[in-house]
């Protein structure tokens, strides 16, 4: 697979070997070394265990990417691994896409604590602010994801002052119980301090209609 012996792979498919299993999945390898025939052959084959692990080594390669979808392989179940190292690598275009198409920005995934020390499972937010993507951790953000303790204490430890002033007012509105799809149409409509913005109600009937449905309750 490695070195491209497309005649030794049609052999050994001919004879049906095995298209998946062991340390070293087929599928994963043809991937990753961008064998785009080969991925064709056995994406078709329709045997793996490994399609998110697959999803994620084609983000450097949409065309692969494409062919494994279109063969089946759905992001909104095997997308997951995709989007995590979409976000980690801060590629905000293939973020964007991903949940588009169903991978749950929602799941945690475990890591080493940079705060406390030890493995813990942290949100995507955290994920995008420890490797530095702050468009991506705003994006997410604005797209539902609830952020954590965790990820305000992490944003303060790197010193990304707006992502840190951010934060407590999302903690802050959702604890309140306003969802965070209005929190991001207050954005939208020029709001930059949400939270300042909730408190004091300024703003007018009409726009509180548009965007709520409802008038604030006095604080």
């Amino acid at each position: 697979m490695r070195h491209g012996y497309g005649e030794i792979f049609d052999l050994l498919i001919k004879h049906k070997a095995r298209t998946c299993g062991g340390d070293e999945c087929p599928i994963v390898e043809a991937v990753k070394y961008h064998r785009l025939y080969e991925v064709r052959v056995l994406v078709r084959l329709g045997v793996c265990v490994h399609w998110d692990e697959a999803l994620s080594f084609a983000l450097n390669n949409r065309p692969i990417f494409d062919l494994m979808v279109e063969n089946g392989v759905e992001i909104k179940k095997y997308g997951h691994m995709a989007l995590h190292g979409a976000i980690t690598e801060g590629k905000k275009d293939w973020v964007e896409f991903l949940i588009s198409e169903g991978a749950d920005p929602n799941l945690s995934l475990p890591t080493e604590s940079v705060i406390e020390g030890g493995e813990k499972n942290y949100s995507s937010i955290y994920y995008a602010i420890l490797h530095g993507h702050l468009d991506v951790c705003k994006f997410l953000i604005k797209h539902g994801v609830q952020p954590e303790e965790d990820d305000l204490e992490l944003a303060r430890e790197k010193g990304y002052d707006e992502i840190s002033e951010i934060i407590p007012a999302w903690l802050q509105l959702s604890n309140d119980g306003l969802p965070i799809y209005q929190v991001y149409l207050l954005e939208t409509a020029g709001q930059t301090k949400p939270l300042l913005f909730y408190f004091t109600g300024e703003v007018d009937i009409e726009l509180r209609l548009a965007v709520f449905g409802y008038e604030f309750t006095d604080m």
